[in-house]
């Protein structure tokens, strides 16, 4: 928490910015990443509610209840 005590404190950062930042930040870190993407010999550390928001085959495929689901990991052989 930042506290403004005069001119001199430091303004707060843009929300905008730290936002974007921090999205970069959870994308290069794998700590939370909650499945995997195999695609040919690259497997991919992935977080399941950006994949879900960004893609509908991955939203369809993870609240199928298939195996996919259960186990986390989604093999791409056809890519």
């Amino acid at each position: 928490m930042l506290v403004f005590r005069g001119p001199e404190s430091p303004l707060p950062p843009d929300p905008k910015v730290s936002f974007a930042d921090d999205l970069v930040q959870i994308m290069q870190d794998t700590s939370y990443a909650d499945c995997k993407v195999v695609c040919k010999n690259r497997t991919f550390q992935c977080h399941r509610i950006i994949l879900c928001k960004r893609c509908e085959y991955f939203r369809a495929v993870f609240e199928s209840g298939l195996d996919e689901t259960i186990e986390k990991q989604l093999l791409m052989e056809d890519i």
